[in-house]
């Protein structure tokens, strides 16, 4: 059903920037965010399955949520868009693992290659926490219920990327184990 509405919002172009004036900035916003939740599906799903996102987020040109309205303050129900935000990022991030280190290619990549790749993957997920939540590695909690929640979250997921990320490594580690060799 997932790849259903994905493709659905393809054709529609919801994945493009839309500068159409007459459409009110309301609607332009409810465009945005269905967008944004589809390939939040998606991207759980792809990192789920392992398989590539539908569209490469190269073709991706929408603004975030919290730039769509350029309010980062204004609240969606009860989530934040700075939350959306950092979210839609780690999507993003998400399906770039994803490609890089587990999509099937006609002929392995080097080891060598990979360890580049993970390091820029790691380097780029750490600056991400560095933009979004800087407490990352903190225990300190001084802010509402809603954003403890949110920061829960975003933690919840920064660590599990951050296992799938390096998760390559550990398997390269256990087969030198195995054959007996450092």
């Amino acid at each position: 059903m997932v790849g259903i509405a994905m493709r659905s919002a393809f054709s529609l172009g919801l994945h493009v920037q839309y500068d159409d004036q007459s459409v009110s900035a309301a609607r332009r916003q409810i465009m945005v965010c269905t967008w944004w939740s589809l390939h939040a599906l998606e991207s759980l799903l792809s990192s789920i399955t392992g398989r590539p996102s539908i569209i490469p987020n190269e073709d991706i040109t929408t603004p975030l949520p919290g730039v769509a309205t350029g309010d980062q303050t204004q609240r969606a129900g009860v989530i934040s868009f700075d939350f959306l935000d950092a979210d839609t990022n780690l999507n993003l991030l998400t399906q770039q693992i994803i490609s890089n280190l587990y999509t099937q290619r006609r002929s392995a990549p080097s080891w060598d290659y990979l360890q580049q790749i993970t390091c820029s993957l790691v380097g780029d997920l750490d600056k991400w926490a560095v933009d979004y939540i800087p407490q990352i590695h903190s225990e300190e909690w001084n802010s509402a219920h809603v954003q403890q929640r949110e920061l829960f979250l975003l933690k919840l997921q920064y660590y599990r990327l951050k296992i799938l990320t390096t998760r390559p490594s550990l398997r390269r580690v256990e087969r030198c184990f195995e054959a007996g060799t450092e």
